[in-house]
């Protein structure tokens, strides 16, 4: 737990740090009309976003005044040529953009291939929104008191300070992009995620929407090399997503394109992964207190089963008036989960799928007939080691840690697990990811670490 947090200076009226832009998907898709725009002023327009969004408020407020150092800041500029920000952002006010328009070239029947869009043609024509709007009405900036005073269209402000439907831009994470192509990508990425890929639409569209130019670079070549960095710089900064382009060709002519997204290391999972984790299991964890990319992650990252067995475990638990209460049942999930406080058993291996469940009596070469529990097979019923009948009576160096640490207060297990896979050599956690507590390896060095922790 942190005790210490640190803010950005000049935040200090404002409801939380500004660390990130819940942006509008209509934003997310625009396209310059009359000028072009440039990676600092999409920065720049991200933190304006990210900053009225924290104001206090923010329905109420028409003119946000943000600390013009802290805009800088947060926009990755580290330049003492304060002259070239100051004037990248007053050009903004002259930009004009056509929101929503990937979407809008889907419904007019530019994505999908030739024969989608020959039979759409034989089809009354569908109905179509289209919207263009400048990005800020006012802007003010005074460098002798570092403030910087913004307005947004009216047209425009509860989409852009409340939007129904947004994807969160980290501002940490865009100051690591160098080119406007590869932070929209990005963009792009977050916004297309769940349908696995963005429209078919020519090439030069694209080369329009992620340069941020009002024209088409003049040949394919020119745009490729463009693209290529851009996916180059998402699939090396995005978490959890890796992006590539796919291209339809018409004789030897490049016509149309799309990039697909998928997630990173599915293969390495070990497990049938979803491109996007259960709507009803995200609900379920998201009940009891993480947010929904938290529960997001925790919901691709382990088998549905075994969260199931958690969640149900947290929820009797959270239920049960005879213990003391649960302050934080978010961290306790958490905790139920790299923990195995279920005590669940996979039924293909017969083993916990958490990082640190219930492991086997390590180094004592477990036969066939030890895969199978006996029947005096004993446990504390909350997540701790369990120990068969024939591991019992086995002779054992860890017998007796392993009967302490199954005795141990859920949350101490919990403290204990945590603190070893911190220490954990790469070796013992590839062991763990592997095959958990199985792993003769990892058995061994976690009652090896814990009954040295005890002296």
């Amino acid at each position: 737990m942190d005790y210490f947090v640190v803010r950005t200076s000049g935040t200090e009226a404002l409801v939380q740090d500004p660390t990130e832009a819940k942006k509008a998907l209509e934003a997310i898709d625009i396209r310059l009309t009359n000028r072009p725009i440039s990676l600092l002023q999409h920065k720049i327009y991200n933190v304006w976003v990210a900053f009225a969004q924290s104001t206090p408020n923010p329905g109420e407020t028409r003119i946000f005044e943000f600390p013009l150092s802290e805009v800088m800041e947060l926009c990755g500029f580290d330049s003492n040529n304060h002259a070239y920000f100051i004037d990248a952002a007053r050009e903004m006010l002259d930009l004009r953009v056509e929101y929503n328009s990937l979407a809008r070239y889907r419904q007019n029947g530019s994505g999908g291939d030739s024969g989608s869009t020959k039979r759409a043609g034989r089809r009354k024509r569908e109905a179509m929104k289209w919207s263009a709007a400048q990005l800020v009405s006012f802007l003010e900036i005074d460098s002798a008191t570092n403030s910087m005073r913004i307005e947004f269209p009216e047209v425009l402000r509860q989409e852009i300070l409340r939007p129904d439907f947004y994807r969160a831009i980290d501002l940490r994470k865009q100051q690591q992009f160098s080119s406007r192509a590869g932070l929209t990508l990005y963009e792009y990425v977050l916004r297309y995620a769940a349908e696995q890929a963005t429209p078919w639409l020519p090439w030069q569209s694209y080369s329009m929407l992620l340069s941020g130019a009002i024209e088409p670079h003049k040949t394919f070549r020119e745009f490729s090399k463009m693209l290529q960095r851009a996916l180059e710089q998402v699939n090396a900064h995005h978490d959890s997503h890796q992006v590539q382009a796919e291209f339809t060709k018409r004789s030897r002519a490049i016509e149309r394109m799309r990039i697909t997204i998928g997630l990173k290391h599915q293969r390495q999972l070990g497990l049938e992964v979803p491109a996007e984790p259960p709507p009803d299991l995200v609900r379920a964890i998201t009940s009891l207190g993480l947010s929904a990319k938290e529960a997001a992650n925790i919901a691709l990252a382990q088998p549905r089963p075994y969260l199931e067995a958690q969640i149900a475990y947290v929820r009797r638990r959270l239920s049960d008036r005879e213990r003391g209460p649960i302050k934080v049942p978010a961290a306790y999930f958490r905790s139920a989960v790299a923990g195995n406080y279920a005590a669940f058993v996979m039924p293909e291996a017969k083993s916990p799928a958490a990082p640190l469940p219930a492991p086997p009596t390590a180094g004592e070469g477990r036969g066939p007939e030890d895969s199978t529990p006996a029947p005096s097979e004993a446990s504390n019923g909350a997540g701790g080691p369990k120990v068969s009948g024939d591991q019992a009576r086995a002779p054992s160096p860890f017998a007796e840690v392993r009967a302490w640490y199954s005795e141990l207060p859920d949350d101490q297990r919990a403290e204990l697990a945590a603190a070893f896979l911190a220490q954990a050599s790469p070796v013992v956690r590839q062991a763990i990811e592997r095959r958990g507590m199985e792993s003769a390896i990892a058995a061994n060095s976690f009652y090896s670490w814990l009954r040295d922790a005890r002296k």
